[in-house]
């Protein structure tokens, strides 16, 4: 039977009693033929469902791994994009630093550190503004508004206070004022000048014009500086 071809084949009776038959042809023209029992038609029925079922089964395999290469491409794709748009944030927010350290308001410059949300300082007058108090032979100062920086005062002689903070009083861009003083009940003229960059000093006169002693007392004071 070594390369016949098996045809099924059914006998006439309407219920076969014995099994189908099966024709096989040979190759050379001689034809023989046999019988298989009821019992091992169902028994290949099965086996060609079962052949069905595993096919089935390969293919929707095969369906799934498909799909799960493609969600896998897609999610690789979604990470792509999201590290782009990470990466262009990083680059606007660079950009937006850069442009946060030279901006231009109302023809007054302004700079900053670069960093998003810190203050800006003007770039033009600067202002330190609030009330000096001498008390016990020493000044304090309480600031209303300080871009300038910690001016150390000290009271030098009587009536000569001196403010020193290191390059903050540059030659003609200084302006000052300050107020008056009762001390005691005693008028004072106060009178503020720029000593050098590094120092401001304020004379403190008595009515009289003397500068005999250094009264306890609070006062104004309002400089500015053109950075």
């Amino acid at each position: 039977m070594e390369g016949g071809i098996r045809i099924p084949f059914l006998t006439n009776a309407t219920t076969p009693l014995d099994g189908s038959e099966l024709i096989i042809v040979e190759q050379g023209g001689v034809t023989k033929k046999s019988t298989i029992s009821a019992s091992q038609q169902i028994a290949l029925d099965a086996a060609s469902a079962a052949q069905t079922t595993a096919n089935t089964a390969v293919a929707n395999a095969a369906t799934a791994q498909s799909t799960a290469n493609t969600g896998v491409s897609n999610a690789a794709t979604a990470q792509s994009t999201a590290n782009t748009a990470v990466a262009n944030a990083a680059t606007a927010q660079s950009t937006a630093n850069g442009k946060l350290s030279t901006v231009a308001v109302d023809g007054t410059t302004i700079t900053g550190n670069g960093t998003v949300g810190n203050p800006l300082v003007a770039v033009g007058d600067i202002e330190y503004k609030g009330y000096l108090t001498i008390s016990g032979g020493g000044v304090t100062f309480t600031s209303i508004k300080n871009d300038v920086g910690a001016i150390v005062w000290s009271v030098i002689s009587n009536g000569v206070l001196n403010g020193v903070l290191t390059n903050a009083f540059p030659v003609t861009k200084f302006f000052g004022m300050v107020g008056n003083l009762n001390g005691g009940g005693v008028p004072y003229i106060n009178v503020v000048r720029r000593l050098n960059d590094n120092t401001v000093g304020i004379d403190i006169f008595k009515f009289d014009g003397t500068q005999t002693s250094t009264p306890f007392g609070t006062f104004a004071i309002h400089l500015i500086i053109n950075n």
